[in-house]
C-alpha cells in the first residue's frame, strides 16, 4: 500500500491513532511495522552529510519518530533508489531485486 497524505490525515487521526494518553508504547498501532521507500531525484551524493541535503536518516526523522514511533509503529529500515529516473533500465531492475531483498 503506498500511503500519501489523504491516507495520513484519515488514519492516523488524533482520537484514533494518538492522543489520550495513546502514544509511543501505547501507542494504537503498537506491533506494526512500517518502512519508507521512495526514489530521489538526485544521486547519493546530495544525501550525504556533507551533500544538499544532508544524511538521509535525517530526512526519515519527523516520519520515524513523529509518525511511526509517535503511534506505537517501529520503524523498519528505509529503501532508497537514488536518481531512479535518470538511471538505466538494467539499474532500475536492479533496484527492483534491491527492494525485493530488503523486504
Amino acid at each position: 500500500m503506498v500511503a500519501n497524505r489523504g491516507w495520513f490525515d484519515r488514519v492516523l487521526a488524533c482520537g484514533w491513532a494518538y492522543g489520550g494518553g495513546k502514544w509511543f508504547s501505547n501507542g494504537a498501532f503498537l506491533g506494526k511495522k512500517g518502512i519508507l521507500c521512495f526514489t530521489t531525484g538526485g544521486g547519493p551524493g546530495i544525501y550525504s552529510e556533507d551533500g544538499l541535503h544532508g544524511p538521509p536518516e535525517r530526512l526519515f526523522y519527523p516520519i520515524h519518530h513523529g509518525v511511526f514511533n509517535f503511534t506505537g509503529i517501529r520503524a523498519l529500515e528505509p529503501f532508497v533508489a537514488h536518481s531512479a529516473s535518470h538511471v538505466s533500465e538494467e539499474k532500475r531492475k536492479g533496484y527492483l531485486d534491491a527492494w525485493a531483498n530488503h523486504l
